[in-house]
């Protein structure tokens, strides 16, 4: 009929026990169980004893609502002409804040609005201004004011009236941190930082830096860089295409001086003009290739108007002491006491003045006898025959033989 087992638990019919208290069960009780639960609680639930709202579970039906309730909403509003806080309201006349956060605190799509904290957007922001600019980025924390990532994170368009900016960074800080305008980074060694794309016809300009609105530099279609270029580094010489004034080369003599030594010497063939007399002294070990108006030392001079040094070989001595000495190399004699009707003769040693010695009879050839002969022997056969050697013609001039005239006659 029962039981009760070790831990107590009684097993069996329990209709008749009493003093039994609702705390000791541990299931539910049907509602059909309970008599008039109804009735009973439309009749007990009153503003002196109200239900706990918390304790409702469901909907409330709209046909048992009517009139303004003032109670706040947790979940969603169909409809609030004012929500004091409603987590989703389709529609709300007034809405003093919205998450927890004051209304002043979202933004508005018919009024300009004001951000702050991060904002994310996924997908296309397009921004169109008639009067200003249409997206202005700012930062104060050392951050970029505007940053895009992607294919293209970042588009300017200017297609407005003349002077319209498609992209513009301010750097308007005055404090004595470095700040950047504009900033592009490529991590990747095939990327580009900064891209500007000039398709504009002719040489119009793809850059233009600037300085309180003056242009101080460009770069043309054709990469043309116009603006001051004495701070650039590393320029090669073979890119000028137009020669560098000397006045601008510092310290070029001085540094020629003693960068051309023997050691690496300049090529002569690459002298143009003539080198100033005033830079040139000493003895020079050069050939002269026409006239010399002077010079110590010429193997070979065209023209010399004067020279200094001696002569050798055949002529000898100086520009005004010059003698000759030898004749084809064998030595001169004195010629100080030579007389009229002397003749340079050898003498087996030099050459010296000297009488000529007889020969003997001349051979008088076929033809007349021009000029006048003076010899002293003609060795003659006789005085009517004729000259050893001498043919039949007529000799027609006449000789002079020991101091007497002869002429010849026919034969």
């Amino acid at each position: 009929m029962f039981s009760v087992d070790g831990n107590g638990k009684v097993t069996g019919d329990g209709s008749g026990l009493t003093n039994v208290t609702a705390s000791t069960f541990t299931n539910s009780i049907p509602e059909s169980q309970v008599t008039n639960l109804v009735s009973d609680l439309a009749s007990k639930l009153t503003a002196a004893s109200p239900l706990n709202a918390a304790n409702l579970t469901g909907t409330v039906p709209s046909a048992n609502l009517s009139g303004t309730y003032a109670i706040s909403i947790s979940g969603n509003a169909n409809t609030a002409t004012t929500a004091g806080s409603a987590g989703t309201a389709a529609t709300a006349g007034d809405a003093s804040n919205l998450g927890g956060q004051p209304a002043a605190n979202y933004a508005r799509l018919d009024i300009g609005n004001a951000f702050s904290g991060n904002q994310t957007v996924t997908g296309f922001v397009n921004a169109t201004s008639s009067t200003g600019d249409a997206v202005v980025g700012t930062s104060t924390g050392g951050n970029s004011g505007v940053s895009g990532s992607g294919a293209t994170g970042v588009v300017g368009t200017a297609n407005g009236s003349v002077g319209s900016i498609g992209v513009r960074g301010d750097a308007a800080v005055v404090d004595g941190n470095i700040h950047f305008g504009v900033k592009g980074t490529a991590a990747d060694p095939n990327s580009i930082a900064g891209v500007f794309d000039s398709t504009g016809a002719g040489t119009a300009k793809i850059l233009s830096g600037q300085k309180n609105g003056t242009e101080v530099f460009s770069v043309d279609a054709n990469g043309k860089i116009t603006g001051d270029g004495s701070g650039l580094t590393n320029v090669a010489a073979s890119t000028f295409t137009n020669s560098i004034p000397e006045s601008q080369v510092t310290n070029l003599t001085s540094d020629l001086a003693s960068k051309l030594t023997a050691a690496s010497p300049l090529n002569a063939a690459n002298l143009t003009g003539t080198v100033s007399s005033a830079n040139l002294s000493g003895t020079y070990n050069i050939n002269i290739n026409g006239s010399a108006a002077s010079a110590g030392t010429a193997g070979t001079a065209g023209s010399a108007t004067n020279f200094s040094g001696s002569l050798a070989g055949d002529v000898t001595g100086g520009q005004s002491t010059t003698t000759v000495a030898k004749i084809n190399g064998t030595p001169l004699g004195t010629l100080g006491g030579a007389t009229n009707g002397q003749t340079l003769t050898w003498n087996g040693s030099e050459w010296v003045p000297a009488a000529p010695a007889s020969t003997g009879a001349p051979t008088i050839l076929s033809g007349f006898c021009t000029g006048v002969a003076t010899v002293s022997t003609l060795g003659f056969a006789g005085l009517g025959g004729p000259a050893s050697g001498q043919t039949s013609e007529a000799c027609a001039d006449t000789m002079t033989v020991a101091n007497r005239r002869l002429r010849s006659r026919s034969t």
